[in-house]
């Protein structure tokens, strides 16, 4: 799962959200993780932007992603 313009930030002690938490390096395992968590909800919910901004949740005999745009 690929996520453009992302950012994490701790709100109790930078509730103005200045402080992006995904370059620094002692975060990549935490944020890892709830990348991980994130899409395995996403998942079992059917949630429809599990797939990214470019495609789409197909469920017919079992949920996959297909392209948004298929050149017809």
């Amino acid at each position: 799962m690929v996520v453009e313009n992302n950012g994490s930030f701790i709100l109790k002690t930078d509730p103005l959200e200045t402080k992006n938490l995904v370059p620094d390096p002692s975060y990549s395992d935490v944020l890892e993780n709830l990348r991980q968590l994130l899409q395995k909800w996403q998942w079992k919910t059917g949630d429809p932007w599990v797939c990214g901004p470019d495609y789409v949740l197909e469920e017919k005999l079992e949920p996959h992603c297909r392209p948004l745009y298929n050149r017809l």
